[in-house]
């Protein structure tokens, strides 16, 4: 049996929504298609935060109509 790729989000684009302060859902990252999933995931590894920002905002506002949302900040343990 195969597993569908990319159903879950990884950890390098987990990483990455950190990176630019936003979150999405499991539910928004599989209404992505596979190969949008594909260039995020390429986008992530390669560090390029702008265009991972730009390419995110664009695939889930076009799937979801709406934004990723922003993350909020948590305040730093004492």
């Amino acid at each position: 049996m195969m597993e569908e790729p990319l159903e879950f989000i990884p950890t390098s684009v987990r990483q990455a929504l950190d990176a630019i302060a936003r979150k999405i859902s499991l539910v928004d990252w599989q209404a992505l298609t596979l190969d949008e999933r594909r260039r995020l995931v390429e986008l992530a590894t390669a560090a390029a935060y702008d265009a991972f920002a730009a390419t995110l905002n664009a695939v889930v506002v076009a799937r979801t109509g709406r934004e990723p949302r922003p993350l909020a900040k948590t305040p730093n343990p004492t």
